[in-house]
């Protein structure tokens, strides 16, 4: 989970850098909140294929994942919480 914050973060201080040096926070607003929207649908999707088909590997095999769907969902949940606040910064400055 380390990994994914890290990353968001960087795109966070992308977003903040572009959008303080160029002054164009509707740019800002719509690459964060559309990367936001594209990890919490990712993080659903996850959730629900979970609910559907358990730790398993495939639909077809009972081979184990070697890393759980809870903690790959969680990862794109931090990512899209920490992608909401360059969104509300552009949506307020805009």
């Amino acid at each position: 989970m380390r990994k994914s914050l890290i990353t968001a973060l960087v795109a966070v201080l992308v977003l903040f850098s572009y959008g303080f040096g160029t002054s164009r926070w509707d740019h800002v607003w719509y690459i964060a909140g559309g990367l936001g929207l594209v990890c919490a649908g990712n993080a659903l999707f996850i959730f629900i294929d979970k609910w559907i088909l358990g730790d398993k590997g495939r639909f077809w095999t009972n081979k184990e994942r070697s890393v759980s769907r809870s903690h790959e969902a969680m990862q794109y949940w931090v990512a899209a919480v920490a992608l909401c606040i360059p969104a509300m910064a552009g949506l307020l400055l805009k």
